[in-house]
């Protein structure tokens, strides 16, 4: 393993706690240059990152997902990780009690991967207790051979997972909630994944991230707005500021003194931002620290905590041309250019929240986020940020961010059907299906999908022209026909 001395970090996540008696744990990855920590031994979920080679060097210790969903004239609403308090606990919704470690932070690696397919006598405890399925219920992805949603390991079922060490750890926001709103009622697979041998500096210094929600309630949610949520934290100082990458849909914080060239992004992956805000620590001012469910459901909605919307220029609070996103590169529409040192505000401790938007989620539905942190140093401006965005985003695209690699040796049966078709059709697999894409027959990239780990999905074209298209699975063309 390659050891770069001047960029190292560690990164805590530590996962909250249910009522559920959850023995101490902490686990870790590591890449070339970072190590992920998992603790559950408090109360709440957080991630947190430090320089090990200058503990005063921090640049993140939380991390979270909220969701907001609409039914009719309702609101439901869940907060991970909000400031003082968790909705969510550790754990499925409901799991067969001799399951405990669907209660832990499990780990696994391709290299444990690759011993088990060759070793089936001697299975370790990492691939045994791989928290993939329980009461007929799929979670942490697998290759399901025989597809009965077992995960029967004694049968040579993997893993499947991204990057070369991966941690997974499922949540539900139902047994624990504490915000006054109904809760949504999901359960949330989280995934943090890294790239030890890459090669590349640029992925030595990422996490990939994969959040798979999934609407556990009895409702059919008209609209959905998702948020990420983060604390950048840079030193004790507390003197940072916060920006935006719309282009590349990505968030930046960075020390106000920033003589090394620090700068820490979360980028969204698969999903298009709708907007972006911001809060501080403090507690009493309009853009401080949510205290109760109408502060969250403000920030939300695009709004400071008294419910008036984010103005460009100076904090972002008065002023009279609303505005959707924190301190952007470019806006919506125009190429406004607001930064927060430009504008000379004065530094703080700054917290950065992520939004996108979706119109329908039916009941049992995932909803599937893909994203990274990357800690970038030596940088000369916030500007350089940018690229380095943009290369790991088209990483991403171009299938960088790999799945299981034993899985290409597995001999995939994939069938179509119907084909003809006039709206949607069905396609099973013999091995999980991760994504999909759709050329047209010029060999334009037309649509390409990331999807919940699963044997089988439905693709619809009803929006589409009639004609010839190629369906594209696993590095197999497909020729379908709607008609």
């Amino acid at each position: 393993m390659k050891l770069r001395l001047y960029n190292r970090f560690i990164i805590l996540f530590l996962l909250g706690l249910s009522h559920r008696a959850v023995l101490s744990q902490s686990l870790s990855i590591s890449n070339a240059s970072i190590k992920l920590n998992q603790n559950t031994s408090n109360a709440y979920n957080y991630l947190s990152a430090s320089n090990l080679n200058n503990n005063n060097f921090n640049f993140l210790d939380n991390i979270g997902i909220w969701v907001l969903t609409i039914k009719n004239a309702d609101t439901f609403m869940c907060i991970q990780n909000g400031p003082g308090y968790n909705d969510f606990s550790i754990g499925p919704i409901s799991f067969n009690q001799k399951d405990s470690h669907f209660l832990k932070i499990n780990k696994i690696t391709q290299q444990q991967i690759k011993s088990h397919k060759n070793n089936l006598t001697n299975i370790s405890a990492e691939i045994k207790n791989w928290p993939a399925s329980t009461n007929n219920q799929v979670f942490a992805s697998f290759i399901d051979f025989n597809s009965n949603t077992m995960y029967e390991p004694q049968l040579g079922e993997l893993p499947n997972i991204r990057g070369e060490e991966t941690m997974v750890s499922i949540h539900n926001d139902l047994q624990n909630h504490k915000n006054n709103f109904n809760a949504v009622n999901i359960e949330s697979i989280n995934y943090f994944y890294v790239f030890p041998s890459s090669g590349d500096l640029l992925f030595e210094n990422t996490i990939g991230f994969r959040f798979v929600l999934k609407n556990k309630s009895d409702k059919n949610y008209d609209s959905i707005k998702i948020g990420i949520n983060f604390h950048a934290f840079f030193d004790t100082s507390l003197q940072n500021y916060i920006a935006t990458d719309v282009l590349n849909n990505a968030m930046i914080g960075y020390p106000k003194n920033n003589i090394e060239g620090n700068y820490l992004s979360v980028i969204l992956l698969n999903k298009t931002l709708k907007n972006t805000h911001y809060y501080t620590q403090k507690t009493n001012d309009q853009n401080g620290l949510p205290i109760n469910k109408y502060d969250y459901l403000n920030y939300m909605n695009g709004k400071w905590k008294g419910g008036n919307k984010m103005v460009l220029g100076n904090l972002g609070i008065d002023g009279t041309k609303t505005i959707d996103y924190a301190f952007p590169n470019k806006t919506a529409g125009d190429s406004n250019f607001w930064k927060e040192d430009t504008e000379q505000n004065i530094p703080g401790d700054r917290n950065g929240l992520m939004i996108f938007e979706q119109n329908y989620w039916p009941k049992e539905n995932f909803i599937v986020i893909d994203g990274a942190i990357v800690l970038h140093h030596n940088l000369d401006s916030l500007e350089a940020t940018y690229p380095k965005h943009d290369v790991i985003a088209n990483a991403y695209r171009f299938n960088q961010f790999k799945t299981n690699k034993t899985t290409l040796s597995v001999q995939d049966k994939i069938e179509i059907y119907p084909n003809p078709f006039s709206s949607f059709t069905s396609i099973n697999s013999s091995s999980i299906i991760t994504q999909y894409e759709l050329y047209d027959m010029n060999g334009t990239l037309i649509k390409n999908e990331i999807i919940e780990p699963s044997l089988h999905f439905a693709l619809n074209l009803a929006n589409y022209s009639n004609g010839i298209y190629l369906l594209k699975i696993k590095h197999k063309l497909f020729k379908i026909l709607k008609t």
